[in-house]
């Protein structure tokens, strides 16, 4: 009995070894793709004849955003084919992609937004006291945008594409394939690349902490859906802050930030005390 347990032992420690290399080699591709791609496919543009300065204002704009966009969901997609490429199919723990959410979600996602855009806040405000900053996304080479059709690309490429792929890498891949070495590990690991991988020390703790509060709910949901709507809220909330700013610049368009981000922490911390009241 002894020696099967101790057989055992060292198979699941193998396979841990072999897991972790083979995400890391996943992430190490998204990396290099992480920074070429985006030169890539302009580059691809270029050599099928298309010259930003010989379009209109609106093309220019429109094209280079969803380049970017692509070059985003291909940096993220591609690292996972490369990870099925090295991993036997007995190794594979599924991808959670039904689309399912636990009957709580009116709570549980109110409620996992507010943790997050918390911490985002607490982030902000330390890093204010440190003299640094980060904003979200806007498009390249361009002031916060005021056209309707800027807005709307801004919400596809700077909260809808990064939803669904950074859950599609970080969860659906990395903790999903570590579950079985315990939640604990698959949760906090996922959490910690997650934070790395925006490679800006600025927003570490609040992508980290964004990391588990994901992780937890890909872990205890066994979906991604949970977490993508999550993701695509928080990320929908800093677009519409950038987008308030520019409608509104000066103090007014601090304070309606600072109305939305209170609202939708108090709104969040109100649903997150009747799940524990439930509980």
């Amino acid at each position: 009995m002894q020696e099967e347990k101790g057989t055992m032992l060292r198979d699941s420690d193998r396979l841990y070894r072999r897991t972790m290399l083979r995400l890391g080699a996943a992430l190490l591709v998204f990396l290099v793709l992480f920074r070429v791609m985006g030169p890539f496919l302009r580059g691809v543009c270029w050599l099928l004849g298309y010259r930003a300065e010989e379009v209109s204002e609106t093309i220019s704009v429109t094209v280079s955003e969803l380049q970017d966009g692509m070059a985003y969901l291909l940096s993220f997609m591609l690292p996972v084919l490369v990870w099925r490429w090295m991993t036997p199919r007995t190794e594979r723990q599924p991808m959670p992609f039904a689309p399912t959410v636990p009957r709580t979600a009116p709570l549980i996602i109110p409620a996992a937004v507010a943790i997050v855009l918390t911490a985002a806040v607490v982030n902000s405000r330390i890093m204010a006291m440190w003299g640094l900053s980060f904003s979200s996304a806007s498009l390249p080479g361009e002031p916060a945008p005021y056209e309707a059709y800027r807005i709307v690309l801004m919400y596809l490429s700077t909260a809808l594409i990064p939803a669904f792929c950074e859950e599609f890498l970080f969860r659906g891949l990395i903790l999903r394939q570590l579950l079985p070495f315990g939640r604990t590990v698959a949760v906090v690991v996922s959490a910690l690349t997650f934070g790395l991988m925006h490679q800006n020390a600025a927003q570490m703790f609040y992508a980290t902490v964004a990391g588990l509060v994901l992780g937890f709910l890909c872990a205890e949901t066994g979906s991604l859906f949970s977490g993508i709507l999550v993701h695509l809220f928080n990320n929908l909330i800093s677009v519409t802050e950038d987008v308030l700013t520019a409608r509104f610049p000066g103090s007014a368009g601090n304070r309606l930030n600072a109305l939305l981000e209170m609202t939708v922490i108090a709104v969040g911390l109100l649903c997150l005390a009747v799940l524990l009241l439930r509980h």
